[in-house]
This record gives C-alpha cells, structure tokens and sequence, in this order.
C-alpha cells in the first residue's frame, strides 16, 4: 500500500530517518512514542501531508488515505455535529437517504447520537474527539491515520473505538493509530516503537510480554490498572 525508502526530514527538535518501511496493509498497528519522538510527522508523511523529504515513498495508485489530525480543533469546518458530519458526504453528491443512515448508524455506535444538534464549540474535547473519528471514519478510504485519537478519551470511548477500528480491520481496511499509552497494544496487530526520529522496534503485539523489559528502555511501561482491565475484556 505504502512504502517508504530512505526517508529523511529535519524538525527543530529531531531528524526523521526511515530507512525501509512498508504500511501492512489490513491490519491495525499501534505507533508508539513519547512526546516529540516524531510519530505526528511520521503519520504526516504517510498521508501526503509533507511534501519535501529526501528518500521515496510509493504508494498503491488503488488505495487511499486519509488522517485525523491531533488537535480536532484544526480540523472543524461547520458550525454543528451534524453538518459536520455530513460535510464529506455531500461534497461527494452522495443520496441524502444514505447519509442520514451512515451518520445515524456511526454516531449510535460512538455513542453521540444525541450531539447532532450541538454546536462544535461547545462541545467537551472527548466529545469533540468523538465527533472527529466519526466524521474521519464516514469517509470512504483504504487507510485511516489516527494521531492520539484516545488522548482525551475515557475508559468506555476508548473501548467503543476499538470495537469499531476491528470491524473494519474485518472489512478490509488499514488502521495506524499514534498513541503515549503502552496498554493499547492489546488489541492491535502490531506495534511500531518510536524514537528520536526513528523507527527503534516493530514488532507483533502477542509478541510484546516477551519484549517488556526491553521496551522499558524506550520509557513505556504497562501501567496495570483499570485501563487494562477493561482493555482486556473487549
């Protein structure tokens, strides 16, 4: 789907340095990091949002991408939860019938069906997180690029958009979702481990407990508490 090849951008802080990667595709893969390691430019790049850079990157002419930004603030274009839903869909002269049932349908199943009347600004930053993952979830593409999507998520939302990311891991799609929780490795495919601009570990996650101690050196370690516990029983 995609791969990349002797990439190399330099930021402020870090330099990025991919040497060989290619996006696994149909699979839900866990970026890890902390703070500044780089895996917003990293996802960045795999969407086409940075266009200079040294190395290749290829993509599959068939497949498309699309990312949710970390700060859903940057990416609100309507005033309501409804029209922003809708927004894409109509840009894409879909049947108004088959909008009212793809927003009706999503917004149950993340649980803000009773938002759509509510004005974007207004809203708490999980609720607005929520509305983003619907509105970037109704777009119809093959790789979704997810930058810290739980950062602001309690235990139960957490929970619903893991539900959701695995029925459409069934369907067919890719999904790479950044994150500064070590725990959400339970329910992905795999795990990318970053660090100071470089990809440091990949690995399967049923391969992570026999990893653990190695791991710690990046400064990630499994928390064991309530998190965990409700993780586990999806």
């Amino acid at each position: 789907m995609i791969k990349l090849s002797n990439i190399k951008i330099s930021r402020k802080y870090f330099d990025l340095n991919i040497e060989n990667f290619t996006v696994e595709e149909k699979k839900c893969t866990l970026l890890l990091g902390s703070s500044g390691c780089g895996k917003t430019t990293f996802l960045k790049l795999l969407s086409g949002f940075i266009e200079r850079y040294d190395g290749e990157i290829v993509y599959d002419t068939n497949s498309t991408v699309s990312i949710m930004l970390q700060n859903p603030i940057n990416q609100m274009i309507t005033p309501t939860v409804e029209t922003e839903l809708k927004f894409t869909l109509h840009n894409q002269r879909i049947d108004d019938k088959i909008i009212e049932k793809k927003v009706k349908n999503i917004t149950k199943f993340f649980e803000i069906d009773n938002l759509l009347n509510s004005n974007l600004r207004e809203l708490s930053f999980g609720e607005l997180q929520k509305v983003m993952l619907c509105a970037t979830f109704l777009i119809d593409t093959d790789c979704f690029l997810l930058d810290e999507p739980t950062s602001h998520l309690d235990y139960n939302s957490t929970k619903i958009l893991y539900n959701y990311i695995h029925n459409i891991i069934v369907e067919g799609k890719t999904v790479i979702i950044s994150s500064q929780n070590f725990d959400e490795y339970l329910f992905v495919d795999k795990v990318i481990i970053m660090e100071n601009g470089k990809i440091v570990e990949y690995i399967d996650s049923c391969d992570i407990n026999e990893n653990k101690t190695n791991i710690e050196k990046y400064g990630l370690k499994s928390s064991d508490d309530e998190i965990v516990k409700i993780l586990k029983n999806i």
